[in-house]
């Protein structure tokens, strides 16, 4: 399927603290399904399995050293062979130290 690349600023430098936060991506997708085949990558890394946490929310854990201080690209499509279209409402990363 089409993706969707959403840029996304961040001002914590995670590389330049002695601290170990817990990185989290979110994805709210409208009308999502709890079976539904959603991909998602944070700076080209492939975040795997996301985990549907509310409704029509996913979360995905994030690797620290794939986030960086300023640009950082959010891509999310569904899986190959799917051809719906992904409604993406919402993208929160939390840094959580």
């Amino acid at each position: 399927g089409k993706s969707i690349d959403v840029q996304m600023l961040v001002g914590d430098d995670i590389a330049r603290t002695s601290k170990k936060p817990v990185v989290t991506l979110s994805l709210g997708i409208a009308d999502l399904k709890t079976d539904e085949p959603i991909e998602a990558a944070l700076n080209a890394h492939p975040l795997g399995a996301g985990k549907v946490i509310f409704d029509n929310w996913i979360t995905y854990p994030v690797m620290n050293d794939w986030l960086v201080s300023g640009d950082n690209s959010v891509t999310i499509k569904h899986k190959k062979g799917s051809t719906a279209t992904v409604v993406v409402r919402d993208v929160h990363i939390k840094v959580d130290y």
